[in-house]
């Protein structure tokens, strides 16, 4: 007779040890397949929640530790500077970044041109200051020329060129200009447009009159539009609008020329070496250093952490980055209990299964000791026993492990969207002081600040992947594997002759 045949025909005969043994590997592979399953939910969410967060990183002046500085040391003189260009490009060659681009921006004026307005300010009352609006425009100048807004969607060309990388390269008096300030002011491709850059008399503060005025043209090349910015919704997953920050921003980008960063920086110089030159001693103070902004794009979100630790030591004091994660770290730690939860579990039932199975295994052959004896003394080999043995109980294994395959993913549905859902109602009444909304800029156009723990709840899916099951199988074989490994062990063991003689 064949091992298989004469395994079936015990596993038949002896049908309420083999329920029970099927019942107790149903219900915990049951838990096993539960927690699993909530585990590997909650690791594709963070992943989700990564990628829908973005991978930009910039950098700004650290205010919490400049301030934390100030207040230790009040009398002692404290300077911070950004990152220059040459320690920027360092960062910008890690092998974690897709893009990445510095800027450098400059108010301007333009002759006989006028600053777009959105129609949301145009009926408010302007109250201006002594000095506003004298110089509305902003210059941006662009150390590439692939630009990172162009090349990620978020402004496109609508007619005309970018600067070629040799217009970068050499400074070039070119510029890209809005289609709402085109339209404005009847600007077209090939005008060339006046820049206008002046220094006030800061001691008046009444008129604050133009002391000097420094000019130089430049060539429109191209005419770009940006895209609209995404709707706002708190931490907790309720969307609202901002139309004065949304107008803002319309107004912000219309406003502003892109060009080549040499071109914009030479302006720039020219700027602070007429200041110090002239006016540093009646004013007693040099004009500010050139504040340069960065941008990276990285390849892959999970390399977030990794690219900020390993990049932190170029940066000078007092800078830090700026990432998607400041959200993301609110945003998961409504997963961080549930994980931790299901991992215990995981563990627990592993542990459980391998105990139980094992003892039930192990009864069973000593209740079989009298049939083990027969075959033994009959001249049957043990290794032929053990393969009938690991045999009966693969095949009962492997009924209960595949009904609770399903059992596990209803399980999981039922108790992860409980947990879940709690944890988020718990964290959502915390959120409201935490939740970092970043500001009109560069931040909010790359970092996604619609993202909320609603989101989150709503991306947690319990999934029969085949991860889950490739996981799964692998946890079942473990446990089944090591609950026949004793009593294979006390099998090898038996003696015959004193089991026939009943000792």
């Amino acid at each position: 007779m064949s091992i298989f045949r004469r395994a079936w025909l015990s596993i038949t005969r002896r049908k309420s040890k083999s329920l029970l043994l099927l019942s107790i590997i149903f219900v915990l592979g049951s838990i096993i397949g539960g927690a699993m399953a909530v585990r590997l939910a909650s690791d594709n969410v963070h992943s989700r929640i990564k990628l829908r967060l973005g991978t930009a990183v910039t950098i700004e002046f650290d205010q919490v530790q400049i301030n934390k500085s100030l207040e230790e040391n009040p009398e002692s003189p404290l300077t911070w500077e950004s990152p220059k260009p040459e320690i920027l490009a360092i960062i910008g060659s890690s092998p974690y970044v897709k893009a990445f681009e510095y800027s450098l921006r400059m108010s301007i004026a333009i002759e006989g041109a006028q600053k777009y307005i959105p129609a949301y300010f145009q009926n408010e009352e302007k109250g201006e200051k002594p000095g506003e609006n004298r110089e509305p425009f902003s210059l941006m100048g662009v150390s590439h020329a692939t630009i990172i807004d162009f090349e990620e969607g978020k402004s496109r060309l609508i007619s005309g060129r970018l600067p070629s990388e040799e217009e970068i390269t050499s400074g070039a008096s070119v510029v890209l200009i809005s289609k709402e300030l085109s339209e404005h002011n009847q600007l077209d491709l090939g005008d060339t447009l006046l820049l206008q850059s002046s220094i006030y008399d800061l001691s008046d503060i009444e008129t604050f009159g133009v002391l000097e005025t420094l000019e130089t043209a430049a060539t429109i090349i191209g005419i770009y539009e940006s895209t609209p910015q995404a709707a706002m919704a708190d931490g907790a997953g309720n969307s609202y609008k901002d139309p004065w920050g949304d107008a803002f921003l319309d107004q912000q980008n219309a406003n502003t020329l892109i060009a080549p960063i040499d071109f914009v920086g030479s302006l720039y110089h020219l700027k602070a070496s007429a200041y110090n030159e002239s006016y540093r001693e009646r004013f007693g103070s040099d004009y500010p250093v050139e504040e340069y902004q960065a941008l990276y794009i990285l390849k892959d979100p999970d390399k977030l952490e990794t690219f900020i630790s390993e990049s932190e030591k170029y940066l000078p004091p007092y800078n830090r980055f700026v990432s998607s994660l400041d959200n993301y770290r609110i945003v998961s730690g409504a997963l961080v209990q549930t994980q931790k939860l299901a991992e215990y579990t995981l563990l627990i039932a592993i542990g459980a299964a391998v105990l139980i199975i094992t003892l039930v295994i192990l009864l069973s052959l000593r209740d079989r000791k009298q049939e083990w004896g027969i075959y033994l003394s009959l001249g049957e080999k043990r290794s032929r026993l053990i393969r009938q043995i690991l045999l009966e109980t693969l095949l009962i294994a492997l009924i209960g492990i595949a009904l609770s395959i399903f059992s596990g993913q209803l399980s999981a549905n039922a108790l992860s969207q409980s947990m879940v859902r709690g944890e988020i109602e718990n964290t959502a009444k915390e959120i409201g002081l935490e939740w970092k909304v970043y500001d009109k800029g560069i931040s909010a156009r790359y970092m996604n600040t619609s993202l909320s723990l609603k989101d989150v709840y709503e991306a947690y899916e319990i999934e029969l992947s085949s991860r889950y099951l490739l996981a799964f199988s692998g946890a079942s074989v473990f446990v089944i594997s090591l609950s026949t490994l004793l009593p294979m062990l006390y099998l090898l063991r038996l003696n015959p002759k004193k089991i026939l003689m009943g000792l």
